[in-house]
């Protein structure tokens, strides 16, 4: 019975992991947001539901633990983003768009502990670092 009652434990840890590695939230300037700001769950959509994230589902300085694609605008304004970006198990796509993080706040990216990778498509990422992430950059990236 023990045995038992263990390997459901370990499969639905597994399931709630993948479950929450494959969930993304993308970068949406159709939304009521302000088009900036890179901590408003008003600027995303959660692709699985179609809607707004919750509340505090972004917050610098706190791991995501999903995939985030930003594929327009410039995000982070004209000052940059404060505070870090944890993307904890989830990786970041920035494709045809411009990501800023704030230089005077020391605020970087960071991909967490999964080797998880970090695209850039004809991209433009300014940030003071980038840690625990696969560069990956194509086209006119910089």
């Amino acid at each position: 019975m023990k045995k038992s009652t263990l390997s459901l434990s370990i499969l639905f840890f597994q399931f709630l992991i993948i479950g929450l590695h494959s969930q993304t939230l993308e970068w949406n300037t159709l939304g009521s947001g302000d088009k900036t700001d890179l901590y408003s769950e008003q600027n995303y959509m959660d692709v699985s539901t179609g809607l707004v994230p919750v509340e505090n589902t972004i917050n610098g300085d706190t791991e995501i633990n999903r995939d985030v694609c930003i594929r327009s605008g410039v995000v982070g304004g004209e000052n940059g983003a404060s505070l870090t970006l944890k993307t904890g198990i989830g990786g970041l796509t920035v494709e045809n768009a411009t990501l800023i993080m704030n230089s005077a706040e020391n605020a970087g990216i960071d991909l967490g502990v999964g080797n998880t990778n970090f695209i850039m498509s004809n991209a433009t990422v300014r940030t003071q670092f980038v840690h625990n992430a696969t560069i990956i950059m194509e086209g006119r990236s910089q």
